[in-house]
């Protein structure tokens, strides 16, 4: 049951495209903002005919080893068990995954983290092909400093062909280990700037209607349901916010399905110990969240790290006003009353102000969503990303002994 994808070794030499394999660690129908920005770009990708396939793990029996999604092959590779034996199988699985099918990729391009990057660099190494490698959080680096085992995979994750982070911090998180600057890469997430887009009056009450969704004020947060989201921070917020303004009911869309760290039944016991079922909606994973980023007045994210939150980035392209934490990836994306409104981390008194601020000056909130809006046209759309990462791509590959390859 293996696909070919790309020129095999047997067509012609003359036959010259971009082909590259994605590892993520978790990928759909397991969603989250990793999982729908590789989504997103390789879908981008696709329309410009680089040949790719996704690699990532099987965490579910019921999960299919080889399926399509979006005209996209995706391989689940590893034991259904917790534990060692699961991380060790699902690293056997991939080196001979990718050395069965070394002669049709050029790229091993990693998502996530450090380790998986290290896994992917040292297949790369052994089998002649470039690695890049993508940072999406910020904070696991410095932990990773701390111990013989992390600094064992630091000097691995040095030997990466380009290191891609999405954020200035995490930026000075890889000078930190002397990575040096002529592989680091700053490619932000990218966001499609068509399908998430404000929506007329007439539109917004058409698919409010159609979702069955309280005619109150909607303040929205996407994201899993995990500690570093600081989604009981929300919560307390809540709770005082819905004192003083009744008028408004909170939807949270995510869970904390296959999360070490799920925080979801801990989030849904504060809502009924502190009263909040009337006013607090749980949605799930929901996969047309443009449909409730768009009906929403409000956008919260309270995380507690991040790299640089697709969520966010949605939120903003369909011009809604935002309030995030000051943390990562969000300082490179949010100026405080012009585009955004930012509050410390843990600080639920004052989340609980902006979130009535905004609904007591709807003006303002407008104001600040259509800012929004033109930061993430200007440098956030999902086709510069795309294009930002295509040349790296290419200019890895200049110079190189082996066979050219090239956008088709």
């Amino acid at each position: 049951m293996v696909m070919s994808f790309g020129r095999s070794h047997r067509e012609s030499s003359d036959s010259t495209c971009l082909r590259a394999v994605m590892l993520i660690p978790r990928f759909y129908p397991l969603v989250g903002g990793s999982e729908r920005q590789l989504l997103d770009l390789a879908k981008e990708m696709l329309k410009r005919k680089v040949k790719l396939l996704v690699v990532t793990e099987r965490w579910q029996l019921d999960s299919k080893i080889f399926e399509v999604i979006d005209k996209i092959p995706v391989y689940r590779l590893s034991l259904v068990r917790p534990g060692w034996l699961r991380d060790i199988s699902h690293m056997v699985f991939v080196f001979l995954f990718l050395y069965k099918k070394r002669r049709e990729y050029d790229v091993i391009h990693t998502h996530s983290n450090v380790a998986l990057g290290c896994l992917g660099i040292s297949i790369g190494k052994l089998l002649g092909k470039k690695i890049i490698a993508k940072v999406a959080t910020a904070g696991k680096i410095p932990k990773l400093k701390r111990s013989i085992l992390g600094k064992i995979l630091i000097k691995i994750f040095k030997k990466a062909d380009s290191v891609i982070c999405i954020s200035r911090e995490i930026k000075d998180e890889l000078h930190s280990i002397k990575m040096p600057d002529s592989k680091i890469k700053l490619i932000p997430n990218g966001v499609d700037t068509v399908k998430f887009n404000s929506l007329s009056p007439e539109n917004r009450k058409k698919i409010k209607e159609k979702l069955q969704l309280p005619q109150s004020t909607l303040v929205l947060f996407i994201g899993r349901l995990v500690h570093r989201k600081g989604v009981d921070v929300l919560l307390r917020a809540w709770k005082s916010a819905i004192a003083k303004c009744s008028q408004m009911h909170l939807l949270i869309a995510g869970s904390g399905f296959l999360q070490l760290n799920s925080t979801e039944e801990k989030l849904k016991k504060i809502v009924i110990e502190q009263g909040l079922e009337s006013s607090v909606s749980f949605l799930g994973n929901i996969d047309n969240a443009h449909e409730y980023l768009q009906v929403a007045d409000i956008f919260v994210l309270p995380s507690r790290r991040e790299g640089m939150p697709n969520a966010l980035l949605e939120a903003m392209s369909c011009a809604l006003p935002v309030i995030a934490t000051k943390i990562g990836g969000v300082m490179d994306l949010i100026f405080h009353n012009e585009n955004g409104i930012l509050c410390p981390v843990n600080d639920p008194e004052t989340l609980s102000e902006k979130i009535l601020a905004l609904k007591k000056y709807p003006e303002f909130a407008q104001q600040i969503g259509r800012n929004a809006r033109k930061t993430v046209e200007k440098g956030f759309s999902l086709d510069k990303v795309c294009g930002d990462y295509l040349k790296l791509y290419l200019d890895l590959n200049k110079g190189d002994s082996g066979r050219q390859f090239k956008s088709s």
